[in-house]
């Protein structure tokens, strides 16, 4: 859901399961520009959520 921050950390050779401790730690290394990316991916996300009856 955040894949500059996501970016960032591989970058500094943190693997994707340190990620979630990571941010929950409040150490994340960029702020999540608000773009398009990363609205179509919160959208994406949101969106599998809901379920069709």
């Amino acid at each position: 859901m955040f894949p500059d921050i996501a970016a960032a950390y591989a970058e500094q050779g943190y693997k994707p399961q340190q990620f979630n401790y990571l941010l929950e730690r409040g150490t994340a290394p960029v702020y999540q520009e608000t773009n398009q990316r990363w609205l179509d991916t919160v959208m994406d996300y949101i969106n599998r959520g809901r379920a069709e009856p």
